[in-house]
């Protein structure tokens, strides 16, 4: 069996498609305005405020940047400028005598993703004409906070920042981007994350190559001709890009400046009990108090979690899943023993009908129904023990003869056994020899998948609310490399092949 390279349906549709799934949620996923409204809220609802909580030495850094001093004029141009404290903190350090304008884009930023849906290819950034009046050398500091990602002329504002500022001035550009290519790099490394992003964009309307872009070094390039200096640094994603212009003799290096209560309070790490506490009040004004009701939340995010998502996945994972098919060896008349998730759905059981026929035998466990009932109990606040929530003792051969089986199948099932040394025997006792094992996964919450959520804070943030919607932890979630199934195995198998590839494991081999 050899599939379509990639699949042109999106996520959604592969839900559409399981009308058991939908009816279970209670959610009507048909609704486009509602099943954006709800993309839009995992992907960026209170991420912006939690980001910034988190981020205290780059707001260390940033304040320190500014180095403002008393009666100095600044404009700060910023998304949720007072919610964050930063324009607190700022006015404190200018003084009585220090001036500062500042414009509020958050609910401009949060409208340009929701006319997405009524006008396709809606772009997320505007023109800023904020300084278009401004007079020539008239500001001693520009801020951009939460701003930069959504400048759609940079050429043209860089140059007005520059015009406006005196000699000795600076620009100080700090951002918790709604995209970003950190988002977009770190998504692309592991399949689950894929699938996620590409789930969330396909509800908003959106496609990857529409996300704001812009970085600190795509800043650099743009101000190297106006500024005397230029630093950048960034962190999980968001990142900090500062200059000077004129004045050669002024050092880029500076102290943090006196503190303030208002300074203190930007800098102080609030608390949080889940991953939505950060909802901004633009944010709530504009989708609904709804995204505010915590049964909701965890409603859609379980739907996102667990609805297409994994069809889709195997849809467009041809690189795996054909090398799978081209080298199962499943013929007419063999004895297969199947171990793995959504059987049907995923086309495991279909397929596997066609090559043995009638006269072969499938004896068929579908994990997924086992967790499904785990997951309800967890979601309905029983305290499922942690040992027993993911991996179970796959028993599964423990009735049948020995030499009984031709081949032994997991596909989607190799995270849920709990130890593969104690069961790798078990199943080859009852596989015959020259008898094949497959075993095929997407892997969650393996060494790659923590590597790109601490790439991009964005991802991460959006991540954490799907699973807490399940009630779990990406520390509990339970994985296997190619390397603990070959260590398992040992010399019990000849001709073994191992394979990983953004998330996905391929292993095969044949009883001695």
């Amino acid at each position: 069996m050899t599939q379509n390279k990639t699949s042109q349906k999106e996520p959604w549709d592969y839900l559409l498609n399981l009308p058991d799934r939908i009816k279970r949620s209670g959610l009507d996923t048909a609704d486009l305005d509602k099943r954006a409204i709800w993309c839009q809220s995992i992907f960026y609802g209170g991420n912006t405020l939690r980001l910034w909580n988190e981020a205290t030495e780059l707001k260390i850094a940033l304040l320190s940047a500014c180095a403002l001093k008393e009666g100095q004029r600044i404009i700060l141009i910023g998304k949720y400028a007072d919610e964050s404290g930063i324009a607190q903190a700022l006015r404190s350090l200018l003084g009585r005598e220090g001036y500062m304008s500042v414009e509020e884009i958050g609910p401009q930023a949060v409208a340009a993703f929701q006319k997405i849906h009524s006008a396709p290819g809606t772009q997320l950034q505007w023109d800023f004409n904020y300084f278009d009046s401004l007079p020539d050398e008239s500001l001693d500091r520009v801020i951009l906070f939460g701003a930069a990602s959504h400048i759609g002329n940079w050429k043209d504002c860089a140059q007005h920042i520059h015009r406006v500022l005196r000699d000795g001035g600076r620009v100080i550009i700090a951002d918790a981007p709604w995209g970003g290519k950190d988002l977009i790099t770190a998504a692309h490394m592991d399949t689950h994350l894929t699938a996620m992003l590409t789930t969330l964009l396909s509800g908003m309307g959106l496609k990857e190559e529409e996300l704001p872009q812009i970085g600190p070094e795509d800043l650099t390039a743009i101000f190297k001709p106006l500024l005397r200096w230029s630093r950048a640094f960034s962190w999980r994603g968001l990142y900090l890009f500062y200059g000077q212009k004129g004045r050669e003799e002024d050092s880029p290096y500076f102290e943090f400046p006196l503190s303030t209560e208002a300074v203190q309070a930007f800098l102080t790490e609030k608390p949080s009990t889940t991953p939505w506490d950060f909802l901004a009040a633009a944010e709530i004004d504009a989708l609904g108090p709804e995204v505010g009701d915590i049964n909701i939340q965890k409603k859609w995010g379980r739907m996102i979690s667990f609805g297409g998502s994994l069809e889709w996945m195997h849809a467009n994972s041809s690189i795996i899943v054909d090398l799978m098919y081209n080298n199962i060896s499943a013929s007419p008349g063999y004895r297969v023993l199947v171990i793995g998730e959504r059987l049907e759905s995923l086309g495991f059981l279909p397929e596997l009908r066609k090559r043995i026929g009638k006269a072969g035998e499938i004896v068929a466990f579908d994990l997924n129904l086992k967790h499904f009932v785990l997951f309800g109990q967890l979601w309905g606040g029983v305290d499922v023990p942690l040992a027993g929530r993911h991996q179970w003792d796959y028993d599964f051969a423990d009735t049948y003869p020995d030499d009984y089986f031709d081949l032994v199948w997991l596909p989607q099932g190799v995270h849920h056994a709990r130890s593969w040394k104690e069961i790798a025997p078990k199943l080859l006792r009852a596989l015959k020899p020259q008898g094949q094992v497959m075993m095929m996964e997407c892997r969650l919450c393996h060494p790659v998948f923590f590597a790109a959520l601490s790439m991009s804070g964005i991802l991460k943030c959006i991540a954490e609310k799907l699973w807490w919607a399940m009630h779990v932890t990406f520390e509990e979630m339970p994985d296997y490399s190619t390397a603990d199934l070959a260590l398992a195995f040992g010399d019990s198998l000849t001709g073994t092949f191992s394979l990983e590839w953004n998330g996905w494991l391929l292993f095969w081999g044949y009883k001695k």
